[in-house]
């Protein structure tokens, strides 16, 4: 995926260049997870991790707050009755609940990181033409 438009916005004297771009029809949401890989012609590569939020754009996930989760309390079982003259049912126990597997991203969330990773390969690329 190729972003609509781009363009340059500022070069840094450390090399880094900026670039500003827009994907067409893309809706993301908060919370949408983008893992970026730059690869150099050297075969050197950097991958960071962030998350969009739709006021502050892409955050690295380093300064993401993360809740922590709170203590499942386990079930405690009951003690079984004592039998008597007439056989009772014993309780069966209670499955625990088992962990709901997070839902995949949609298809735009990975189409907009496939475009920021292209950005990126492309500053990459000028940074690299540069100092030649």
């Amino acid at each position: 995926l190729e972003p609509e438009l781009y363009d340059f916005v500022e070069s840094f004297e450390n090399g880094t260049l900026m670039f500003s771009f827009w994907i067409k029809g893309t809706n993301l949401e908060d919370g949408a997870k983008f893992r970026i890989e730059v690869k150099d012609f050297c075969g050197n590569s950097v991958t960071k991790e962030y998350t969009f939020y739709k006021d502050k754009g892409l955050v690295p996930v380093e300064v993401t707050p993360t809740p922590s989760p709170s203590p499942t309390p386990s079930p405690t079982p009951s003690p079984t009755p004592t039998p008597t003259s007439s056989p009772s049912p014993t309780p069966s126990p209670t499955p625990s609940p088992s962990p709901t597997p997070a839902p995949a991203a949609p298809p735009t969330t990975m189409y907009a990181a496939v475009a920021v990773v292209l950005i990126i390969v492309i500053a990459a690329v000028l940074i690299i033409l540069r100092r030649k």
